[in-house]
Order: structure tokens, then sequence, then C-alpha cells
């Protein structure tokens, strides 16, 4: 057997690992038969879908939402009520009411939740928990206390629907939705979503609207609890305020923690134990709680990752091992035809005219301006913070300038933020490398390639949809992990890295972005004399095949001398010297302030 087919092999042995026991499960309560068996499985499918959406929300975007049962009682109660109104009103048309309304009501409220962030986000969906709860129970029109009974179990038409009907259909729903979330991981979205929780400030630069795709994951994660709290209705025909209670939304965190966060399958398998195990176990059906408590405490202190996750995560090591031993006998290397596919634009320039920065009385940044031309490398060096790294981050948009006026191409691009100036064909590396440690090196490098691809949630969704496009994407990346040395390394973990490494993980990234203008901050930092060689090689081409302008922070004399065609020192925030690296090495107050007198020839 090839190489390409072991790898191909690996990957098909880790999709029936998953499948078969699933199909299985899910397949069990029909074959049974037991009226116990159906309805306690509708139950469990019902829980496992509203937990995964939670993993929408938590396990990926990282938004800890202590409320999802708002959107569980919101589905729940639409059906509800549509059925007081009109009880021959198809079920699944209640669920699609349901699924919408919770749609709404999730966008609405995560339009002002995420906008606080971090730990007063949770606390402000558990406020809306104790919202929702107190409505329910003072609002009349909705049942009160008691709830409302008579939801329409039909599934369509008139036909009454048995619980094997009813557990088919719930089964295939939540097998649906189990495909959909495990292959969105693996898309353009999936690694967005992945990158604004682990490393938003990079995700802006390679154009990621952090705010949009979380408000767009967190209407999603209401909209498939909405799902969940209408079948869960029209199985059991009656709702009551505790659909929306404060028990049901950490029953839905427990389940995706204790499945294995970001899994997309592994928020069923915590349903299954933490909804199943006690009924299935009759001593334990009157301790379901401690249970529960139980089941997590034993997740979180032996299996970080989830009873799914680790699965997941072994699998993934064993696909690794048989793809790096595949590009390392050459059969599965990236091809040498595969070109990166930047484009040559002559007239590409950056122009920086009398950029300021200030933190209050402090000027980090002090009128510096320079020219950064296409085909040309242009050196910005001083020494420890003379404001380098600020004035990177003030050209590529993270921080905002005190005054001056910042050009790309002819245009004012100033006042625009990172994510805008990265669709302007600006792209970085970072100083600190910021990387998603749940991502594998060609992932991280994909993310790149977010303002030059175009599918979105909807294709996300959709298992195979986007097939084409990654397809082109894994050849991109392949190809610029090739130009920094790396392609054998393309399935490994960045902690498996070593810092140089790292670094040139942080280039690739870059690179595959296809820029303009490419800033280079501290990119040799780590990396041994033979890897600064090869480096410098990369750089040049670059410069001289892809015509790219080029700006270049560094330390490392050596690397600046061979390929910087220009050259800028700055000290304390100002500008000290221009010209070309032979000039500006002997100039007498670079060497005074930065160099040392002993640099000089």
């Amino acid at each position: 057997m090839n190489p390409t087919s072991r790898a191909s092999a690996a990957h098909l042995v880790r999709r029936l690992t998953v499948l078969v026991p699933g199909a299985l499960l899910l397949a069990w309560p029909l074959i049974n038969g037991s009226p116990y068996i159906l309805g306690l499985g509708i139950a469990i499918a019902c829980y496992a879908m509203a937990a995964i959406g939670v993993d929408f929300a938590f396990g990926r975007a990282g938004l800890l939402s202590l409320g999802h049962g708002v959107y569980f009682g919101a589905g729940a109660y639409t059906a509800a009520v549509i059925s007081q109104h009109s009880f021959t009103t198809p079920a699944l048309v209640l669920v699609a009411a349901g699924a919408a309304v919770a749609a709404v009501l999730g966008l609405l409220l995560g339009a002002v939740f995420l906008r606080v962030g971090g730990y007063y986000f949770s606390v402000a969906t558990l406020g809306a928990v104790f919202i929702l709860a107190s409505v329910l129970r003072g609002n009349t029109s909705l049942g009160g206390a008691a709830g409302l009974a008579g939801v329409n179990r039909n599934l369509v038409g008139q036909t009454p629907s048995t619980d094997a009907n009813l557990y088919l259909v719930v089964a295939v729903v939540l097998a649906l939705l189990i495909w959909s979330a495990t292959s969105f991981g693996r898309t353009r979205m999936g690694r967005a979503l992945t990158a604004t929780r682990e490393m938003p400030t990079a995700a802006r630069v390679f154009g990621v609207p952090v705010f949009g795709v979380r408000l767009r994951a967190f209407t999603l994660s209401a909209a498939i609890a909405g799902v969940a709290g209408s079948f869960f209705a029209v199985y059991q025909q009656y709702v009551s305020p505790e659909v929306a209670g404060l028990n049901q939304s950490v029953q839905f965190l427990v389940m995706n923690v204790a499945g294995g966060l970001g899994t997309g399958w592994g928020p069923a398998v915590g349903a299954l134990f933490i909804r199943g195990l006690p009924e299935v176990a009759a001593p334990l059906r009157d301790y379901q709680v401690l249970t529960q408590g139980v089941i997590l405490v034993v997740v979180l202190l032996w299996l970080r990752s989830g009873l799914a996750g680790g699965l997941v995560q072994l699998l993934k090591r064993a696909q690794g091992a048989l793809a790096a031993r595949s590009l390392s006998t050459g059969a599965g290397a990236a091809p040498a035809a595969v070109r990166l596919p930047v484009r040559r634009v002559a007239s590409s320039v950056l122009e920086v005219s009398g950029v300021t920065v200030r933190f209050g009385g402090l000027r980090a940044v002090d009128e510096v301006s320079l020219e950064v031309r296409s085909g040309r490398i242009t050196g910005l060096i001083g020494p420890n913070g003379a404001g380098k790294s600020t004035m990177l981050n003030a050209i590529s948009g993270l921080q905002k300038l005190s005054q001056g006026r910042i050009t790309l191409d002819g245009a004012d691009v100033s006042s625009l933020d990172a994510r805008r100036r990265a669709y302007l064909g600006m792209s970085r590396t970072f100083q600190f490398v910021d990387l998603a440690p749940a991502l594998s090196v060609i992932e991280n490098v994909a993310l790149g390639t977010f303002r030059t691809t175009r599918s979105g949630f909807a294709r996300a969704l959709v298992p195979g949809a986007t097939r084409a496009e990654e397809r082109r994407v894994a050849a991109q990346c392949l190809a610029a992990l090739d130009m920094v040395g790396m392609a054998h390394l393309a399935h490994s973990t960045p902690k498996s890295l070593s810092a140089g490494q790292l670094r040139m993980l942080d280039v690739a990234r870059a690179l595959v972005s296809e820029p303009r203008v490419l800033l280079l901050d501290e990119p040799a930092a780590g990396l041994t004399d033979p890897e600064i060689d090869e480096f410098a090689d990369c750089l040049e081409s670059l410069r001289d095949d892809h015509g790219i302008a080029l700006l270049l922070v560094e330390h490392d004399m050596r690397l600046v001398q061979r390929v910087c065609d220009h050259t800028v020192v700055v000290d304390a925030g100002r500008m000290l010297a221009t010209g070309t690296p032979a000039e500006v090495i002997n100039d007498a107050a670079v060497i005074t302030a930065y160099l040392g007198t002993g640099v000089a020839s």
C-alpha cells in the first residue's frame, strides 16, 4: 500500500470508528421497540441536539452560555402556543417555527451580550434564564406555572404519530446535525470560529469579522436549541416553565463538556451518558444530579478533552503520523508544480507619513515616515523598546494612530481596522506567535486564506459543499509550508514544534493570504544559522519572483544586510537614520544608539 493510500485508510478507519457505533446506538430504540426505550431515546436525542447547539457557542467560539435553556424553552413554547390556536398544524411546522423564534431571540440577545464579552457575557446569559422563567410563570396566556398542554404530535397532516415514527424523525435529524457539526470544523468558517476563540487578534489581521462570526455562531446555536425544544414539546405534548429553567441550561453545558468540546458529535455522547445512564442503571435513577456531577468531575480530572474528544485526539495522532510518513517518503509531499498564488502588482506601495502613536504622555512612535515598494524589502531596525512592534501594529490596523497617515496603493487606510486592511492585501506575522493550539499546522496556515475564499456558514453546514474549496486551500497551504521547509509537518500540532518552526509557521500563514504588503515582526528569532540562510532565500524569492512589498523588523543584522534594499532605524520612537544597510550600520548615531562600536568596519 502506497503512503497516500495509508493516509486515506487512516481517515477511513477514523470515520468508521465513530460511524458504526453511532449508527447502532441510534438504531437501538427502534430495534428494541419498547415504549420506554423509545421515549427515553427521544428525550436523549432532544437533549443531544441542544448540547450540540451549545457546542457551536461554547465549544467552538468559546462563548460560555449559561442560558441555552432560554432557546430550548422558546422552541418548546412556540410549538405549544401555535398548537393552542391551530391544533392541526403539523409537528414539523411547529419545529420549524420554534427554530425560527429561537434564532431571532438568539440574534437579538447575542447582539447585546457579545458586546460585553468575557465573564459578563456568561452572567448576562444567566440573567436571561431568570427573566424568561419569571415571564412564563407570571403570564396566564402562556399557562403560568401550570404550563400548556395539547401540543400537536402529528408529524404531517392528520395521521397520528407513534413513538417509533417520532423517534425515527428525531434520530434522522440528530444524525444529520451530528454530521453537519462534525464536518463544520474542517471548513473555512469552522477554522475562523476556532480562531475567534483562541487568537482573536490574529483572526482580525487575516480578515475574520470576529463579532459577526461569533454572532452567527450564537444565533445558529440558539436555532438548534429551538429545534430540540420543539421536538421535546411535541413528544411530551406539554410544556412548563421548567423547560426554560436553569437546570436545563446547566445540563446542556455539562453534556457538552463531558462529551468533548468542539468535536461535533461529542455532545451526543455526553447526552447519552448524562441523561441515559441514570435511566438505564435503575439504582442511579433517583440520583440523577449526583450522577451528572460525578461524570463531570471524572471527565475534568482524567479526560480533559471529554469522552469523545479523547478518542478524536487519539485517532488524529494516528492519522497525522501516517500523513507525516507519507510526506517523508515523497509520495504525499506537496507537489513541486503547486505555486503560491500571490499576485505581482508593480504599483503596490505602502506609504507611512508622520505617524505618531501616544499612550497617555508617552510617544511610542513619534512622527515616523517610511515607504515600502513592491519587489523591495525595507528593514525597520532599532534597539528593544524603540517602537518597532508598535509601528507594525499601527500599520496593520491593530493600533489607532494619534496622528499621521497610512496609504496603500494610494488609498488612505488610516481609519480602517485590521480586518479591512487585510482585504486590501495587507498581512503580517507577530513578534509573539499567535496560533490556535486546537488546530493542526496546516489548519493554522489555512486561516490565512480567509479573505481569498468565500464559503459562509450556510455552505459550511452542508457536508461536502466546500470540498472543492478545501482541496484548493490544502494545496495552497502545502505550497506555503514547502516554501518555509515545513511541508512534512503539515499534520502536526503547534505544541510539537520548536520555536523556530513556530516562526516559520507564522510566516507560511501570512504568505498564503496572497499579500500585497507583508509585515514581518522579528521572523528570524529562534532560528539557527542554517535556517536563517534558508529563510533569506525565501524572502529573496518573495521579492524577486512574486514582487511582494516587504517590511522586515529584525535584530539579526546578518539577515538585514543580506536581504534588505533599504533600512530605517528608529530609537525611542523617532527616526534615527535611513538608507541602505551598509550606510546605516556605519552611521555614527546608529552605532552609538544600537549597533555598538564594534560592529562598524
